[in-house]
Formats: structure tokens, sequence, C-alpha cells
């Protein structure tokens, strides 16, 4: 059993070791953040006069002049020697900060972002990781409750057998280091299990509100703990019996009442129906004794809280242990000798990630055998069933749209017209092991989004940068690296390639290549000086030789434009078919073309404004036909800042998070708008990288619709920042132009998303809205080629009334037998989101049943849902025993993603 047991808290502490010591160490700062902002922060203290302080109301209408636009949420009073805090709090888009007023003059002075102050920064540590607000909250409470059951089973694997001695409670001074590490991480954990047990569960209830309640209900708690402030009676609106602001004078009244008391927060009132907040706490030093009060604002009189906020006194025992959670998580209900208690337990917690990370890596090192197993297990020692070493040449690629593909190809032949031994094959395919039994490598690769490798690399990439890889020091090496400039890691994946193999010793051919979007000339002049470099001396090579040919230009009239989903959302998708009247058989189902968009009108017409061009002829065509305005990188925020050394834009810069959250949803215009300049225009459109391609999947079978391309296009159009936001190919194809136009498309084969060369392969084809497109064409085939029963679809979208894409299609696929089985998840639909990953655990035995028949995965639709997916197929394999078989599916190349 404790060898079970021992083994689960390996690997859970492997898995949240970083997020433990991150929390703890954050954790412990935080718990002394009041003693120490007492000593530093000076601008909150200010001289006391004997004179009046200002109103409520006052200093409501000062912070509001002091920051525009924003919304007061409240102003705080301390003592006489204390600033006025004026709290602002705005959920969209997210500012939590304040405005420091002097109480007597009425002077600013300073605002602050919470967000931005050392504190803050510890805080989003502590509770995001500095990750994005819900993907950090989620990681932590995971990581929170992994560290729940590692502290359980430690106790359950320390407690002392029958017979063992009193050591066990104390350190000894064994002979061997690691004796005393275990010894140290035994002790540490045992003597800090009880109070780190509170404090992980205290905190947790702030990430989990279930568990909060249960909690809650299990004192005997009977009230609602969500905020539900009760409202004023509006029906008393006229006749005041009081002058002046409702807040005013209830602020006088509580003050006379309560002479000594030392916090009052009187909330601004949000609208006509909302009532008066006051939190009143008589003791400053805790949060659990704060006096929740609610006023009508009409009649100023009390009005009774049926909720969990209310008056200290009136709560029960469960209440006010709940209202004590934050000061039992911060040892503050102890005063200081608590929180000195809660900053060495925390530490205690931060030790116990690093000792037991220390212990691993110890036994790790004495274990080789049994790291070579593991290894193996993993998938890092891929060998090939056919001796290829006897090639002068090995050439590997790496792609997601096939680009790699088309060079590496071109590559194989240029050489083999020139009579050297070549072999070519893809990352997934090969181990970084067999390096060493080759003289010459040329590699092609690309690279996803913000410098990701592509998929089908990400193995080849865990092993060439693990420790167990040998030095290839009699290796000759090239590698041609594809890009898009206007990305900020540009050719990362080719960089890191090339620093990885000089790392091991390998000798660079000629210095790496970094081709942008139009790459054939940069590739072609990689080949060729590439071989010149090899052979060049005893084997004529032109330099003369024609380049990669560039895609072929296809010209595609509008034939039908087909709403598919209920024309009352905001971002309708379209059916379009399109006639080209060029031959099309190249271009098969999994596939995409790729359009270059003309952008909005009316987004070049308000850059334009805000440039001060609106004559400019010229700069009108670029912003409409070849500039990027939809879309921001972060390439562009840094350029755009050391033009205009705009002070907002430098702070958000410095954020990570903050920065992601604006490019996620940003366009030019708010940039120019929100931290606008008067630099000189044509220096501001320098920085604006090119108009990028848009690829979409081919939605139809050349063979069932001939000289027709079908298209499944989502119109882009949303709120940001309460201004709307469009995409720039979306909206051109499905609203710009018109049935009987024509526009121009290159073909982009996707080589690694084709249906299997075996017809009679299954497929479990897995997507999410408009990534039913290359699932309609394959569908479409296989009718086509006959082929019955072997075919599962699972695909989702949020309602099913008006998301249900080609519903009669899918229905009569399913009719015919084309389809074996079709499973839905509509995630609008039922009161708990369900998704295509809930599907799959729900078929868990059906899925490995099909996939230890061979059967093909197809993944399609945005690069969260892919990672869900795979992660989902992976753990249920690993639950039903089968982890091996998800090595086999890459492998074999039978796992497929077209993920964007």
């Amino acid at each position: 059993m404790k060898t079970i047991l021992r083994k689960i808290h390996l690997y859970l502490g492997l898995i949240s070791g970083l997020i433990v010591f991150i929390v703890s160490i954050t954790g412990a700062l935080y718990a002394f953040k009041d003693e120490i902002e007492a000593f530093t922060l000076t601008y909150k203290n200010v001289p006391a006069r004997d004179s009046k302080m200002l109103l409520p109301s006052e200093a409501i209408a000062i912070a509001e002049h002091a920051k525009p636009g924003m919304s007061v949420h409240g102003v705080i009073y301390r003592d006489s020697t204390d600033a006025i805090e004026a709290i602002y709090y705005q959920a969209d888009p997210f500012f939590y900060g304040a405005t420091y007023i002097n109480p007597y003059s009425g002077e600013v002075i300073k605002t602050v972002n919470f967000m931005h102050t050392f504190f803050g920064f510890v805080r989003r540590g502590h509770a995001t990781l500095w990750l994005p607000m819900m993907t950090g909250y989620i990681t932590v409470a995971l990581g929170s409750i992994i560290f729940v059951i590692m502290l359980i089973s430690g106790i359950i694997l320390w407690w002392p057998r029958k017979n063992s001695s009193s050591k066990s409670f104390s350190f000894s001074a064994g002979d061997k280091s690691s004796v005393k590490l275990l010894e140290k991480h035994k002790v540490i954990g045992f003597y800090s299990f009880f109070l780190a047990l509170i404090i992980v569960l205290t905190g947790l209830s702030w990430l989990l509100r279930g568990l909060d309640r249960a909690i809650y209900k299990a004192m005997g708690g009977e009230k609602e703990i969500v905020w539900n402030p009760p409202l004023s009676d509006t029906l008393n609106t006229n006749g005041h019996a009081f002058e002046g602001e409702a807040v005013d004078v209830i602020f006088a009244q509580l003050k006379k009442d309560n002479p000594e008391i030392g916090f009052i927060e009187i909330h601004a009132v949000e609208n006509d129906s909302a009532s008066v907040l006051v939190e009143l706490n008589r003791d400053p030093s805790s949060h659990r004794k704060i006096d929740y009060l609610h006023f009508d604002q009409y009649t100023l009189e009390p009005i009774a809280s049926d909720n969990f906020y209310g008056s200290y006194d009136d709560a029960k025992t469960a209440d006010k242990i709940k209202r004590a959670y934050y000061d039992i998580h911060t040892g503050g209900i102890l005063g200081l000798p608590g929180k000195f208690l809660a900053f060495f337990v925390s530490l205690f917690c931060a030790s116990l990630p690093v000792t037991g990370f220390m212990l691993w890596w110890k036994r790790l090192k004495k274990k080789k055998a049994f790291a070579q197993k593991m290894k193996s297990q993993n998938g890092l020692n891929l060998s090939e069933s056919h001796d290829n070493t006897k090639s002068d040449i090995l050439i590997l690629y790496a792609t997601s749209t096939g680009n790699a593909k088309k060079v590496a190809e071109f590559t194989e032949s240029y050489l083999k017209n020139r009579g050297n031994g070549v072999y070519l094959t893809n990352t997934k395919k090969f181990s970084p092991h067999q390096l060493k039994n080759y003289k010459n490598l040329l590699v092609v690769i690309s690279t996803d989004g913000e410098g990701e490798p592509p998929s089908m690399a990400n193995r080849f990439f865990d092993v060439l940068n693990s420790r167990e890889m040998p030095q290839l020091d009699e290796l000759n090496y090239s590698v041609c690296a594809l890009g898009d400039s206007s990305y900020e890691k540009f050719c990362e994946t080719g960089k890191q390639l090339d620093n990885r193999l000089k790392e091991l010793k390998a000798t660079p051919i000629i210095p790496r290549v970094d081709c942008d979007e139009d790459f054939s000339e940069t590739a072609s002049s990689w080949i060729k000086a590439t071989c010149l470099e090899l052979y060049g001396n005893g084997r004529p090579v032109s330099t003369s030789d024609q380049v990669l040919a560039k895609p072929h230009v296809f010209t595609g009239m509008l034939k039908n434009n087909v709403l598919l989903s209920s024309d009352t959302v905001k971002q309708p998708i379209y059916h379009l078919e399109l006639i080209v009247n060029d031959d099309i058989s190249e271009i098969q189902p999994g596939d995409s073309i790729d359009i270059k968009p003309v952008n909005p009108d009316w987004m070049v017409k308000d850059v334009l404004d805000i440039l001060g061009q609106n004559d400019n002829v010229v700069l009108k065509n670029q912003l409409l036909n070849e500039l990027e305005i939809t879309s921001l990188t972060k390439t562009v925020l840094k350029k755009y800042q050391e033009i205009t050394n705009n002070d907002e834009l430098e702070e958000l810069l410095r954020s990570k998070v903050f920065t992601e959250e604006f490019i996620c949803k940003a366009n030019l215009i708010d940039l120019l708008s929100r931290y606008s300049s008067d630099v000189d225009a044509d220096k501001i459109v320098g920085i604006i990288p090119k108009l990028k391609r848009r690829l979409y999947s081919v939605a139809s079978y050349s063979q069932v619709f001939p000289n027709e391309i079908h298209l499944t296009v989502k119109t882009v159009r949303f709120d940001y920042s309460e201004q709307k936001h469009e995409g720039s190919a979306s909206v051109y194809l499905n609203e710009d132009i018109k049935e009987g136009n024509t526009f121009s498309f290159k073909h982009r084969p996707a080589h690694e998303f084709r249906l299997p060369e075996d017809k009679n392969d299954k497929l479990i084809m897995i997507g999410v809205g408009t990534g039913i497109a290359p699932f309609r064409a394959f569908l479409q085939q296989r009718e086509n080629d006959g082929i019955k029963g072997k075919c599962w679809l699972i695909w989702g979208d949020k309602h099913r009334e008006y998301d249900f894409l080609y519903e009669k299609e899918l229905n009569a696929f399913l009719k015919n037998k084309t389809l074996a089985r079709l499973d839905l998840a509509f995630s609008r639909d039922t009161k708990q989101k369900k998704y295509v990953q809930h599907l799959l655990e729900e078929n868990s035995e059906e899925l490995t049943n099909w996939l230890t028949q061979g059967a093909h995965i197809y993944v399609c639709g945005s690069v969260k849902m892919a990672d869900s997916v795979k992660d989902t197929v992976t753990s249920i394999l690993e639950s039903n025993g089968q982890i091996p078989l998800f090595d086999t599916l890459i492998k074999q190349n039978r796992y497929h993603e077209d993920a964007y």
C-alpha cells in the first residue's frame, strides 16, 4: 500500500512543486504587508488638524476628478492622521487601485494602481502565479488541492512503525547527505502539517466556492454566503427628510454614535435602487469583526440583510468562523505572533517541494537503468525499422501548414539530382539519439504562434534538450527556419534548434537562414548555399537553378453564401461556395486556402482620423490592403513605445499578463487612441506589419463538387473597451464579397491532416465550431469512396438551436452509414457546461477500443480545445492501462491536429 502511496506522493509533488513553492513564498512575504506598508508608505499619513474633515461625497468627487472615467467604489476613513483612501474597482477592463486624499485640504496626495505595487505583484503571484486570472486561479486551486493530498499522504508515509524510535520526530546526524535531506523533509512536513493544512484550506475557500459553502454548512451555517445586498425602496424617492447627500448624513451619524471607531468605509451609491453600504471595523488589526450595514438611500433607515454579510454581533458561531478565514490565513488572528507563525509555516511549506525534488533527483542519478527504461516507455528512443545511416545527408522537417515539408522535399529532389544519398523524414518519426549516426543534417523547421515548435516536433525537442542527449561533435548541420516576422519571436524554433545543436558541439555548415512568409527565394538560396558548401569543390553545383516555385494563385467566384447559424448571434457563421476555373484536384480534404483580406472601411477611416491624414489617398490604400490593423503583436507595442515614449504604454509592457490581455483583444485603433502621441504618421505606419494572409479549411471534396471549393467562415466581431471590433478576412468574405464577385487565393496543403492511405482505416474526428469544415470534406470523400461504418464524429458548439452547423448533412451521413457515430456537445444548453472532452470521457472504453483497432484521431479547432482533447485522450488511455498506445499514435502518424 505504501509503495503505491509513495509513487503518488512523488508524482504529485513533481506536478505541483513549483506552484506550492511560489504560493508559499509569496504567502510568507504577504504576512507582514500591513506592517511593512505602515512603515514605508508615508503618503498614507497626514498631519492631524483641529478642523473639519471632508465629507464622503466631497472625497468621492475629488477622486473621480483625479481618475477620469473611473467610478469610485468607496472611501475609507481611519484616524485623524490617515489620508482618506478612495477605492476604485472595475471588472472589465480590470482595475483595482486608490487615490489618497488629505482629509482636511482635499489635496490629492497620490493615486496608486494596487496591481503595480510590490505587494500587488506578490498577491497576484500568490493567487494566480502571474497567469491570466481564471487560468491562474484554476492552477493555484489544483496545486493547492494536490498539496493537501501531499500533506496527508506524507503524514501516512511518515507515520512511524510500532518498533521505530523517537528519531522520527527530530533531525539526526546521518552519515549520508541523502539521509539528512530525507529527515529534514519528513520532520519539516510533520511539524508544519496542521497549520499548513489550515492555511491551505482557508485559502481554497476563496478559490472553490463549492468547498467554501460545504464547510460553512457543515459548521451549521444557515445564511447565503454570496454577496446579495438589500435594495432601497424606490417608492420613497420624493420628499427626503434630510438635507445633503445620503452618504454624508449616514457618515456623520455613525461617527457621532461611534466616536472611537478606527475604520469606516462608506460605498458610493451605484444606482437608484442600491442601498448605502457602510463597513464599520472596531478592530482595524483584524478583518473578521467588520459590520456590514445597509441603509435606504432615500429614508436613511437601516435595512436588514439576510445573507452572510451583516453585523458581527448578530453572527452565529459558523458565521464568525467563516469571517475569520482571512485572519487565520494570514496569521493575523493571533496578532503579530500569529503572523510570524504564518510566515515560518509558509517558508517550511516552500522548502518541502525543494527538498522533495532534491531527493528525487539524487535517487534518479543513482538509477540510470531505471531512467533509461522510463525514457523508452515515454517514446524517447524511437527507432527506424530500416537502416538509413548510409545516406550522405539526413533531411528533417517539422511543419504545421506544410511549407517546411515542401522545402524539405525540394531539398531532397535537388540533392538527389546531383547524385547525393539522401534520407528524408519528419521529427515525429525520428529520435535525436540517432543523429550520432549521421555526418550531415539539414533541417527545415517552422515556428508556431509566439515561438512554439510545431506539435510534431514537441517530442523531438524534449529528447534533444534532455540531459541524456549525447554530444554530436561529428555532425555537420544546416538549419532553414520558417516564420512570420510580424511576431516578436520570429523563427524562434529554428533559433532554439540552432543553439542546441551548437551546445552539443555540432558544426554549422552555413549560418542559419531565417525565412519570412514569402519564403521561396530565401529557402532556395539556403539549399544552394548548403550544397555548395558541402560539395562545391568536388561536384559542380549551379547557382542559377530554378528556385522553389511560388504557390499558384487561384481565382474564385462567389457562387453562393448561406447563413448556417442564427442571424441573431453576434458572430454568424456562413457557408461559402466558390467556383474555380483552374484544376483544383491537388486541393485535398484537410487542406486549406489562404486569402489576403481587405480591412474594414470604418477602421481605416478611424485610423486616418486619429492620425490626421483623412486626405491621404496613398495611406488609405495601404491601410485597406497592405497593413495589419485589426490585430496587434508585442513587437508592434514595443516599437510604438520606442517612437512615442508613452509612459502608460511603458507601464503596460512591464506586465506580461496585462500585455497579453491587451494584445488578445485590441486593434490599432485601441493602441493609437489609448496611448495617443504627436509622432509623425509616417513613423507610426512604418512599424505596422504587412497584412497577414488568413487560412480557411476546405469544406468540400473536389470529386463531389468539381471546380468548387466550400468554406465555413465565422464572422469575427466583438466588443472590447466599449468599442466595436471586427476581423478583416471574415467580414471581407461574409459581408463585403457579393455573389458573382471574384477574389484570389493560394493553396496551402496540409500533408499531416490528410485522410490515411488505407481507406479502410477507422477515423475519430473531434472538433468544435467551424472546425467541422475539414470533417465535412472527409465525409464527402468517404461517402464517395463507399466506406461505411468506420467514422466517428465528436463535435460541439454553444447552442443546438442556433449553432448546429450542417445538421441535415450530418444526419444524412449518419443515415447512409458513412458516419457510424455522431456525438454532440452544446455547451450552453445545459446548466453544467459540456464540451467535446467530456464526451470522450463518457465514451472512454469505446474510444480505447477504436484506437486499439488502428483508428486515426483528427482534431480541429482552437489551440485550447486541441490541448484539452490531447490531455483527455492521454488520461483515458492511461486510466485504461494503454498509455504506450498514445506513443504509438504519434509514431504511426495516427494523431492529427489542425489547431488555430
